[in-house]
């Protein structure tokens, strides 16, 4: 039901721009929801669908643990051509125990639990790559300009980046870790990417910093510039769009 106007541009004549013309209103059918049933993923009993990235038609689907649920170590992979009728790929067992985040980014899966992996989602069957594992397990994962950066958990608990070279995806590579929050029981449940430039992670932790912004230009030396504690909220996840970040709590 919303009206619209169309207006025709042309850097060449003048005036460059048409008057608007009313094109009339908005009309079509009420929007549906389909659902993707589950038949056939070869997920283990713990499954459950809470995490989701896409990447063209190849959509990722993992779990996420929450209490006793969601401790799984599976990936799906939909082809979604048609988002009304996904078609399965694969799924792979990842074996790095529950897996916590997932970035698809041109055919490979980057992916986040005990530790992290690689996996190449053009070849059937194709193992994950493992590199050196660090102290503890990996919270979240972002990818950028062929570097993947991960989040510290269960080891030192202040905010530690690990940032591993992917430029070779087959081949990844740990080239460090960096505590970045700068405080004592902190860490990250997502990380985000601001353009070319920042890093931000979010967090629910008790430090009540539930959003930082890193520069990340110099990934031997990532600074944290920005904090933001958002009153009676525990930051958890989040969506940049543009300029802004949008965070949801658990």
């Amino acid at each position: 039901n919303d009206s619209f106007t169309l207006t025709a541009k042309d850097n060449h004549r003048f005036p460059l721009e048409s008057a608007p013309i009313n094109a009339g209103t908005l009309i079509g059918a009420t929007p549906t929801a389909s659902q993707v049933s589950s038949a056939g993923w070869n997920v283990d009993s713990t499954f459950v669908s809470r995490t989701l990235s896409i990447d063209g038609h190849t959509l990722a689907v993992a779990s996420y643990p929450i209490g006793t649920t969601g401790s799984s170590d599976r990936l799906v992979v939909l082809d979604v051509s048609n988002p009304n009728a996904p078609v399965l790929r694969r799924t792979v067992m990842t074996s790095i125990g529950a897996i916590r985040d997932v970035v698809v980014q041109n055919g490979w899966a980057y992916v986040v639990g005990d530790r992290f992996v690689t996996v190449n989602l053009d070849v059937a069957n194709a193992a994950p790559n493992s590199p050196s594992d660090p102290c503890g397990r990996e919270n979240a994962v972002a990818v950028s300009g062929g570097y993947a950066f991960t989040a510290d958990i269960d080891c030192a608990n202040n905010g530690t980046i690990y940032v591993y070279d992917v430029t070779n995806p087959a081949a990844p590579r740990l080239l460090n870790g960096q505590a970045i929050a700068g405080l004592a029981g902190h860490n990250f449940t997502d990380l985000q990417l601001l353009g070319t430039d920042y890093l931000i992670g979010i967090s629910p932790s008790a430090s009540g910093r539930d959003v930082v912004v890193i520069d990340r230009r110099d990934v031997n030396a990532l600074k944290k510039i920005s904090e933001l504690q958002i009153a009676n909220f525990d930051g958890f996840r989040g969506v940049v769009s543009g300029t802004k970040l949008y965070v949801v709590s658990q």
